[in-house]
């Protein structure tokens, strides 16, 4: 996900550079662009994440519905086979239950 909030940027050593990352690994990190891809999914700040990830239940509330929305919409057919393998083994009833219907369904 990307995200160019201005205090994640500064906060986060620009980690809004990390989808492009995923398009070119090999790239150094000073040359990654910035663009802002209309095809990427946008999340809240980085900053805001990563304090929200030291309350789970709050952490988790936010990202499964972020997840379950990769999965339907982003992932290619092998990324979503192996996100519902991974969902009907998690430990977290909702992506269990994900697992069971929708998308992953057809997949099974």
């Amino acid at each position: 996900w990307d995200n160019f909030a201005a205090f994640s940027t500064y906060a986060m050593y620009a980690i809004n550079r990390h989808s492009s990352h995923h398009t070119d690994p090999t790239c150094p990190y000073y040359q990654l662009p910035t663009t802002r891809e209309e095809d990427v999914p946008q999340s809240t700040s980085w900053f805001y994440l990563a304090l929200l990830a030291y309350i789970p239940w709050l952490y988790h509330k936010y990202m499964i519905p972020k997840l379950l929305e990769w999965d339907e919409k982003y992932a290619t057919p092998d990324e979503a086979f192996e996100a519902c393998k991974l969902n009907a083994n998690s430990r977290i009833p909702r992506l269990r239950e994900a697992a069971k219907h929708g998308p992953c369904a057809q997949l099974n």
